[in-house]
């Protein structure tokens, strides 16, 4: 069984479109309609743009930017 999302206290998430057991660290910013797959690990100061689509078990390290349009496979 999958553990639930982590979403740290500091992070800004505007999606609800993230997967079970995903990690997302402190300073992130994952905007609307970003899609976030299951069991991915979201870093420190990440940028993730509406419309970008990440897969499941994808690490993101800190402070990298996605932008819309772009979609990071399995």
């Amino acid at each position: 069984m999958s553990e639930p999302v982590f979403i740290h206290p500091n992070a800004l998430v505007e999606t609800d479109q993230i997967g079970v057991g995903t990690k997302v660290w402190a300073f992130a910013h994952v905007m609307p309609d970003a899609v976030v797959g299951k069991d991915c690990n979201i870093g420190d100061h990440v940028f993730i743009e509406s419309g970008a689509c990440i897969g499941n078990g994808v690490t993101i390290k800190n402070n990298a930017l996605i932008w819309k349009g772009v979609h990071v496979a399995d």
